[in-house]
């Protein structure tokens, strides 16, 4: 059982709430234009990881203290083993209280994974799932920790804790698009819509799910 992993990264703070490891998958064959990570469509050689190489290369981050593993690509769910790997991280890192576990961001809907039965054990171990593709119409960097405005954050966890069968779970959208501050150099604090209206400049690393190589 393997994956094409391209990077692991620890102590990250783009790709969900707190500092989070974060892998990167490579292979995608929906290619939305406009992707951030356009190198990550092909699979890259050499790349094939077995599932237990990865757990192990995300264990500095468990024991450095981040509180859930965020899978990007590339298109995590084209990843064969995904839900072996999904399986693992359930069983191996433990819940922080108010952060989720596991993450995944992927460019198909949450209803097209559905229809699809191999996909369903993946999403048992998923805490929360940012679907849908990019679109660049509908980008702004003033959604959080997604892309575009099409795309949902679902609380699949909390849908796993007592919503009815077969129903759609809680969307995080509003939750997500808040929680970015800016520190200015004097050390104020200040949301990134009213530090751009103020004129101010701001950097950013990254966008949510970019590799560093696209940045």
């Amino acid at each position: 059982m393997s994956l094409h992993v391209h990077a692991i990264r620890h102590h990250q703070h783009q790709d969900g709430p707190g500092p989070r490891s974060v892998v990167w998958v490579s292979g995608c064959s929906i290619r939305c234009p406009g992707c951030i990570n356009p190198h990550l469509w092909k699979r890259q050689p050499g790349t094939d990881t077995p599932v237990e190489a990865v757990l192990a290369a995300l264990e500095p981050g468990r024991l450095g203290g981040d509180v859930g593993v965020t899978i990007v690509g590339g298109e995590p769910f084209e990843q064969d083993d995904l839900g072996a790997l999904c399986a693992a991280i359930a069983t191996h890192w433990p819940r922080v209280p108010g952060f989720p576990r596991l993450i995944i961001y992927t460019g198909y809907t949450l209803a097209q994974l559905r229809l699809n039965p191999n996909t369903l054990t993946t999403l048992a171990h998923i805490d929360v799932l940012v679907d849908g593709p990019y679109i660049v119409a509908l980008a702004s960097p003033d959604l959080g920790y997604r892309g575009s405005s099409n795309q949902r954050v679902w609380n699949l966890a909390a849908a796993r804790a007592g919503a009815p069968p077969n129903s759609l779970p809680r969307s995080l959208e509003d939750d997500w698009d808040r929680p970015r501050i800016t520190v200015t150099r004097d050390g104020a604090l200040l949301p990134p819509t009213l530090a751009r209206t103020l004129g101010l400049h701001t950097d950013r690393t990254r966008q949510c799910g970019q590799d560093e190589r696209s940045s």
